[in-house]
């Protein structure tokens, strides 16, 4: 009997058996080839749902809708955070001097309800506040050494403009309830009057600088009152 040769058994063996081969070549090509990392996870910010911790304040421009705060330096109706009602900032802008108007009305009406009446009556009180404070201020002037006896003069007739600004003020808020608008033009006209009574006795002397601010206020808070009063029916 022929003996087989082992070399052509070997080589028919293999030949006939490709899909081992091919597993065997599969396995050598993954085994060398890495695999591409996993793409990185899309994060979401998170958006804080906290409230704004910014007050809301009037600030004061010059504008119709945010008004600037007039302050001359005497220490009455100073720079303050009271809101303003956006009708009285609508009121003032009516009249000749707005920013006055807001800082001297919006302390007597803050919390009451608002009308134009009762924006009337805050203006009458703010100018005999201002009054007393004036009046006050020339006492002490006239009791001061440094004046000389023109000087505590005409003092003297600012102090007298000041207590008379004062009556015709009782006198128009008085009228304010009844809206007897007449008495209430008559009153405050008279007290432009008594600020340039006082401007013109001290014209020209060291009191009258120091004066000059307060009958300038007085005029400009009762011409805004006047302003005021020409609203009312």
């Amino acid at each position: 009997m022929e003996l087989i040769n082992p070399l052509f058994l070997f080589s028919f063996i293999l030949f006939m058996t490709p899909t081992s081969h091919s597993i065997c070549v599969a396995r050598l090509h993954n085994s060398t080839t890495a695999s591409p990392p996993p793409p990185p996870r899309k994060t979401t910010p998170t958006v804080s749902s906290a409230p704004s911790t910014s007050s809301e304040t009037t600030s004061f421009h010059a504008t119709p809708g945010n008004p600037q705060v007039d302050v001359h330096g005497d220490g009455l109706f100073s720079r303050s955070t009271i809101p303003v009602n956006p009708r009285l900032k609508r009121l003032c802008f009516q009249t000749d001097y707005p920013s006055l108007c807001l800082s001297s009305l919006s302390p007597f009406l803050a919390g009451k309800s608002f009308s134009i009446t009762s924006a009337l009556a805050a203006a009458i009180k703010a100018a005999s506040q201002h009054a007393k404070q004036a009046a006050a201020t020339a006492a002490k002037l006239a009791a001061s050494r440094e004046a000389n006896e023109d000087d505590k003069e005409a003092i003297g007739t600012c102090k007298d403009s000041y207590e008379d600004a004062l009556d015709n003020l009782q006198q128009a808020a008085e009228a304010v309830p009844s809206q007897d608008i007449g008495t209430v033009n008559s009153m405050l006209s008279a007290v432009v009057t008594d600020s340039e009574n006082c401007g013109d006795a001290t014209e020209g002397t060291e009191a009258g600088t120091k004066l000059s601010k307060y009958d300038d206020k007085l005029r400009k808070l009762a011409s805004n009152g006047l302003a005021i009063a020409s609203l009312i029916n």
